[in-house]
C-alpha cells in the first residue's frame, strides 16, 4: 500500500499558491492605479496655473498683411483687318464613321461527346529539365490535349501543375499523334486529359 504524505499534496500546493498569486496580482493592479491616478491629477493643477497672455497688433503691422490685389488683365488691341483672305480655303474633312472591331482569335471547336476516344499512336518520353533533375523534383504533370480529325496535337495545356516540369510535358506532348476520335464513323475534333509523368531513377 502506497503512503501519502501531506507535504507531498501536489494538489493542495496548487490551489495555496493560485490563491496567493490572485492576491498578488489584485494588490499589484491597485498599487498601479493609484500611481496612475496621481500622476495624472499633478498634470491637471500645472494646466490650470497656465496664463493666456493676448495682445492687439499695432495697425502699421496690420496693413502691411494686407492681401495684393491681382493685376489688372491687358486690354485686347484691335487688328487691321478682321478679314478672311479669298485665296485661303478649308479642305473637306471625310470622316469614317463606320466602325468594324477588329476580328476574335479563332478558338478551334471541340466536340464534347463521340463514339471512340482518341487513341495514342506515336508517344515521345519528356525531356527531363536538369533544373528539375538537381532539384530533385518529380511528379505527374496534367495536360489537357486538342486533337484535331487528323490526330495531330493543335493545343496543350497545364491543367495539372508541378513547378519546374509544366514546360517539359507541354513540348513532349506537342510531338504525340493520335488516332483521332469517331463519331459517327467520322473523325472529330475533341479535348482529353493526358498525364506525363517524370520520375528519377
Amino acid at each position: 500500500m502506497i503512503r501519502k504524505y501531506p507535504e507531498a499534496d501536489l494538489k493542495h500546493y496548487s490551489e495555496v499558491t493560485y490563491e496567493k498569486a490572485v492576491i498578488l496580482a489584485l494588490l499589484l493592479s491597485t498599487l498601479l492605479f493609484l500611481v496612475v491616478k496621481g500622476t495624472s491629477e499633478v498634470e491637471v493643477e500645472t494646466t490650470e496655473q497656465e496664463k493666456i497672455v493676448t495682445f492687439d497688433i499695432p495697425p502699421e503691422i496690420q496693413q502691411q498683411q494686407q492681401i495684393k490685389a491681382p493685376p489688372r488683365p491687358s486690354i485686347p488691341i484691335e487688328t487691321e483687318s478682321d478679314e478672311v483672305p479669298e485665296d485661303v480655303t478649308i479642305a473637306d474633312t471625310v470622316i469614317d464613321t463606320v466602325w468594324t472591331p477588329p476580328p476574335e482569335p479563332e478558338e478551334p471547336v471541340y466536340f464534347v461527346s463521340y463514339d471512340e476516344s482518341p487513341q495514342i499512336k506515336k508517344k515521345t518520353n519528356p525531356k527531363y529539365p536538369s533544373l528539375a533533375r538537381k532539384a530533385g523534383i518529380e511528379g505527374t504533370v496534367r495536360v489537357l490535349v486538342g486533337i484535331d480529325e487528323e490526330g495531330k496535337v493543335i493545343e496543350a495545356k497545364v491543367i495539372g501543375s508541378v513547378p519546374g516540369l509544366d514546360e517539359a510535358a507541354v513540348d513532349c506532348v506537342k510531338q504525340w499523334v493520335f488516332k483521332p476520335a469517331m463519331q459517327r464513323d467520322r473523325p472529330v475534333r475533341v479535348q482529353i486529359a493526358v498525364p506525363v509523368t517524370f520520375r528519377l531513377r
